[in-house]
């Protein structure tokens, strides 16, 4: 079963965490499921989402907002584009 909207990824702000989020993102798009890394959900300073969400519970969720919103952007891009090829 696949998301209805590309998933967001957002672990540590540390190379590990870069690093497991480029893997997480690259496995998924092997089987068919998008995603978008989101390293701009975490606050300037903040070394993960939860130390962001805990600093400013609103500035955080105006972040993911526009995440989610950027995701539903692309699956409306991809949508179309699909659409567009299968009438071609």
């Amino acid at each position: 079963i696949h998301p209805l909207y590309p998933l967001v990824i957002s672990l540590d702000n540390d190379m590990a965490g870069r690093y497991s989020t480029n893997l997480i993102y690259n496995e998924l798009r092997k089987v068919g499921v998008y995603s978008i890394s989101s390293p701009s959900i975490i606050l300037e300073g903040c070394k993960d989402p939860n130390e962001s969400l805990c600093r400013d519970r609103n500035a955080f969720a105006r972040l993911v907002s526009n995440a989610v919103n950027h995701a539903k952007d692309l699956q409306a891009g991809f949508y179309a584009s699909r659409s567009a090829q299968e009438v071609l």
